[in-house]
């Protein structure tokens, strides 16, 4: 598919310049295609000759594309972003602690897995550093590409959100693409998904937000996708780490330290719910009774005489797909953290 095929020569770019999108076929679209509908760009090509794509009816977006590149000169690249990766680290000190997380990483950025990270110290492995990077005398650290040193100094990494590589210059895991992100200046607000209602297929959730403690009198309403009842995905919080995540009138979870969180996240596979804060899996349950029937979205916003969210949303991605445990700390790692 290419702009001097004839067959396709009614589409056009806005600017007129040429475009290419496949010279070899493949398996899709197979059969749930709609003319004049948008095709999802499937997975993550690794290069130009890779490029596939999904039907799937209408519920695909244009937030589902890559830009076309602009023809004027673009900005240098700030400074603090690596243009290119940097060499392997000269140094080859302390292997670090043998668990499942010791390994290579995309510490800086480039695109390639070319930093070495592993606990360190005397007090052995932490493990999860997404739950700790400290340890007793023991911490998270690593050796980074076009450094000298050994490690990075004790307290230098706070949190940890980066996944672990297939090995040394492994491409990046890339976070999963969102069907919608819903951004707002207001912390509370309503919005809508584009397409058709989810009913009972598999979606994902994740928010990155702020938690307010103080003053709760009622139940506060953290989220809703879909109607005003029955059926519907919501998020409630009635203080503590009482809370209702779950289908409307269903199936749900009622208990999550949500007071801390700075991500929440909810994955719905078709038949089970998972909750997870700030990463980390806290529960899920079997779900029958979730049947989203429309792409309303309320962001915190008050719902039948009760409270709305007193914190602040920071923004909303919904995925017409049930993400893995390790999509979701890709994605969450990609939300904005303040307004």
């Amino acid at each position: 598919m290419n702009s001097v095929n004839a067959a396709q020569q009614t589409w056009r770019t806005a600017d007129g310049s040429a475009w290419w999108l496949r010279s070899t076929t493949y398996s899709e679209p197979n059969g749930d295609y709609a003319a004049n509908c948008y095709l999802d760009l499937w997975h993550t090509p690794p290069n130009e000759n890779s490029v596939t794509w999904n039907d799937g009816n209408c519920n695909y977006h244009s937030n589902s594309y890559y830009c076309q590149a602009a023809k004027k000169k673009a900005a240098p690249p700030s400074k603090s972003v690596e243009a290119t990766c940097k060499p392997k680290s000269t140094s080859t000190a302390d292997a670090g602690y043998g668990d499942s997380y010791r390994g290579w990483y995309d510490v800086q950025g480039c695109g390639q897995c070319m930093d070495y990270c592993r606990w360190v110290g005397n007090s052995g492995s932490g493990g999860d550093p997404t739950k700790k990077t400290t340890h007793g005398s023991s911490w998270w650290s690593c050796r980074l590409a076009g450094d000298t040193k050994a490690y990075t100094a004790k307290g230098a990494i706070k949190t940890w959100s980066l996944p672990k590589c297939g090995g040394e210059g492994a491409q990046a895991p890339a976070a999963p693409t969102a069907d919608l992100m819903s951004r707002n200046k207001a912390c509370t607000y309503k919005d809508t998904l584009p397409g058709a209602a989810l009913g009972k297929k598999a979606h994902t959730i994740i928010m990155s937000l702020s938690v307010k403690t103080s003053g709760f009198s009622k139940r506060q309403w953290i989220f809703n996708l879909g109607q005003l009842g029955t059926g519907a995905n919501h998020w409630l919080w009635n203080n503590g780490d009482k809370i209702q995540f779950g289908a409307w009138s269903g199936t749900q979870i009622s208990k999550g330290a949500i007071s801390k969180a700075k991500i929440m996240a909810s994955v719905y596979d078709g038949t089970t719910y998972f909750l997870y804060l700030d990463g980390n899996l806290v529960e899920k349950k079997a779900i029958s009774q979730m049947n989203i029937k429309s792409g309303a979205m309320s962001v915190g916003a008050q719902q039948h005489g009760e409270d709305a969210f007193k914190g602040c949303v920071f923004g909303v991605n919904v995925y017409r797909k049930a993400l893995s445990a390790a999509e979701i700390k890709l994605a969450s790692s990609t939300m904005p953290t303040k307004k």
